[in-house]
This record gives structure tokens, sequence and C-alpha cells, in this order.
């Protein structure tokens, strides 16, 4: 994630780069979110500390901290 962007629901956002370590990136992978994956943000409460995307019919949620490994930017 850019240090700028902030999480909006409902976004739709296009994957850049991924970072992080090997087992974080292996994971990424095993569910198909790539460079060039276009996802969409939903609601999270900010309890939870979780990011909900959705992408090619699946949702996936991650923690806040490791979905800030992924770089991404707003398309719409």
């Amino acid at each position: 994630m850019l240090k700028n962007q902030t999480i909006i629901p409902n976004a739709k956002c296009i994957v850049t780069a991924i970072g992080g370590d090997d087992v974080f990136r292996s994971f990424i992978l095993g569910h198909n979110l790539s460079v060039g994956t276009v996802f969409t943000i939903n609601y999270s409460p900010k309890y939870a500390q979780l990011v909900c995307i959705t992408f090619r019919h699946k949702i996936l949620s991650i923690r806040k901290k490791d979905f800030e490994q992924i770089e991404w930017v707003r398309i719409a």
C-alpha cells in the first residue's frame, strides 16, 4: 500500500507489488492474489484490525499489517 493511501470500503484497486517475507508471499500467491489482480475492499470494523477484500469471486480477510505489505493503486 502506498503511504498516502487510505483503506476505503467499496474501492476497486489493482495490485502493483507484493512485499513481505517468503511465507507471506506464498500465502498470498496460494490464494491467487498476484500483481495485476483487481480487488474490491469490503467493509471491516476497525476494532477487528482486519482488511477484507474480494477478488475472483473469493473473499479474503487478512491482518491490516499484512495488507500494508501489498502495494496497490485505486482505480475506481
